[in-house]
């Protein structure tokens, strides 16, 4: 079990997820539901495992995104979203990225993306065994 607690606290790290009581929530959710992070290669997997990845259709020369696919888990996905809307309340990097997608395409797209961002950056925390602080540092994801 130790191993899960220093997941959990890896999760919290994340200053922008919200209160500390719905960060030990979005933390213990993350945990249980995403399991083995060493099964993933890559960040992109995360987002595709909880279906905050867009769908594509392709058809020989023609590629079109589509609306998020949603095959992964309906838990995880809202438990994202929810973080993502704490997260663009807080003054920092992700609020300022919200309003930049909000501007182009949408609130709700907006939060989507925050999200996926969210996904990847708790994918880093978790995999190098980090804090949010480092891992936005060194430029792995901008957060």
């Amino acid at each position: 079990m130790p191993a899960a607690s220093r997941s959990c606290s890896a999760g919290i790290s994340c200053p922008q997820c919200g209160f500390r009581r719905r960060s030990y929530f979005i933390a213990l959710v993350l945990v249980l539901e995403l399991g083995d992070i060493a099964r993933f290669t890559h960040a992109k997997q995360v987002a595709s495992y909880v279906g905050l990845t867009p769908r594509v259709r392709a058809s020989a020369d023609r590629v079109r995104s589509g609306h998020i696919s949603k095959e992964g888990n309906r838990l995880l996905r809202w438990v994202l979203v929810l973080a993502a809307t704490q997260a663009v309340r807080r003054p920092g990097s992700l609020r300022t990225w919200f309003h930049a997608v909000k501007q182009r395409r949408g609130r709700n797209v907006a939060r989507v993306a925050v999200a996926r961002r969210l996904v990847q950056i708790v994918y880093h925390v978790w995999k190098q065994e980090c804090d949010y602080l480092t891992v936005v540092r060194h430029g792995v994801v901008r957060g």
